[in-house]
């Protein structure tokens, strides 16, 4: 398992490369569908609602026996986490901070996912850790990013719920 070493490692590995992501916070469209994005060597194509609740909420650990997932949320204050938040689980980010406050407590976990400071720094997570899964405006998805179809459909298309 990772530890927080390893986190605060790839945290400060990612931060540093963001420059060359070519992205910016104003790249963001406000009120855009939020994009489901994975590595490009993850076999998952599509997820159910449930589905990504489950992985939102630290109970669905792995994609296969030898990936497992790592989650990677933006900030508090990104409209992403926001609508991300009350589409799958129903939660504030103030309730979401403290459902794994308590899962932490009751030593579930050892620590909540790691909140990813923008939108260069979340694109290249997802491109360099294989089992990799974070959210971003869909206006922002670059080559080298799979997006992945929730409920069978992708961001832009009637019915898509991450809008």
């Amino acid at each position: 398992m990772v530890n927080r070493r390893c986190w605060a490692l790839i945290f400060v590995l990612l931060s540093v490369s963001e420059g060359l992501a070519g992205a910016s916070e104003t790249d963001v469209v406000s009120g855009a569908a939020i994009a489901v994005i994975v590595n490009t060597d993850n076999p998952l194509d599509q997820l159910s609602l449930a589905d990504l609740q489950r992985i939102v909420l630290g109970e669905r650990r792995s994609w296969s026996a030898r990936i497992p997932v790592v989650l990677m949320m933006r900030n508090e204050e990104s409209h992403e986490r926001t609508l991300l938040l009350q589409k799958t689980c129903h939660m504030t980010g103030a309730e979401y901070h403290q459902y794994w406050t308590g899962k932490i407590f009751r030593g579930e976990v050892t620590s909540e996912p790691v909140s990813l400071p923008s939108l260069g720094t979340a694109l290249n997570f997802v491109s360099t850790i294989k089992g990799g899964i974070s959210f971003v405006d869909a206006a922002s998805v670059r080559p080298g990013i799979k997006v992945v179809r929730i409920e069978g459909r992708l961001p832009g298309e009637q019915g898509y719920p991450l809008q």
